[in-house]
């Protein structure tokens, strides 16, 4: 009980709600109505979160229109920043899938001060491991199969090591 105690506690100071509320599954009214679930409490921050993951992307849009990258690599880095912190992982994947492929390949070599060649790899790589199940990603091509392989092997960290 007293790891729930914990745990409730722990949920609140978050940004997300996802935890106080399966915290609050498992408490099932056993520690009493102080570690009840805060409808008033998850309303606010779920609205919060809101307005600013908006904001983010709004920023985001901002600097991919004005070509700006650094701030394209800054904005993209806050919104992954704010989705983990949420625990919204894969919310921040499909969002970086989605700007990746809505670009078109008549861009050609316009904008190589926008996205290097490299980069193109490492989205297109990641874009792969979102849309793909793991049995087609290990048949795919062998360049990345180490990185493929990673992640299928929930080695995260080696997969982020992009050398």
């Amino acid at each position: 009980m007293e790891a729930l105690r914990l745990a409730y506690d722990e949920s609140r100071k978050g940004g997300g709600t996802a935890l106080h509320r399966d915290v609050c599954d498992r408490i099932d009214g056993h520690l009493g109505p102080s570690y009840a679930f805060d409808r008033n409490w998850t309303n606010a921050v779920d609205c919060r979160s809101r307005l600013r993951q908006e904001k983010l992307e709004i920023n985001l849009h901002g600097y991919m229109t004005n070509l700006m990258k650094e701030r394209i690599l800054m904005g993209f880095n806050d919104l992954g920043n704010f989705c983990y912190a949420l625990g919204k992982i894969s919310r921040c994947h499909e969002c970086l899938y989605g700007e990746f492929i809505e670009t078109g390949p008549d861009l050609g070599k316009s904008f190589p001060e926008v996205i290097a060649p490299q980069d193109v790899a490492i989205y297109g790589g990641f874009s792969a491991l979102v849309s793909f199940d793991r049995a087609e990603l290990k048949e795919l091509v062998p360049e990345v199969r180490e990185l493929i392989n990673d992640s299928c092997g929930s080695r995260y960290a080696s997969c982020t090591k992009l050398s």
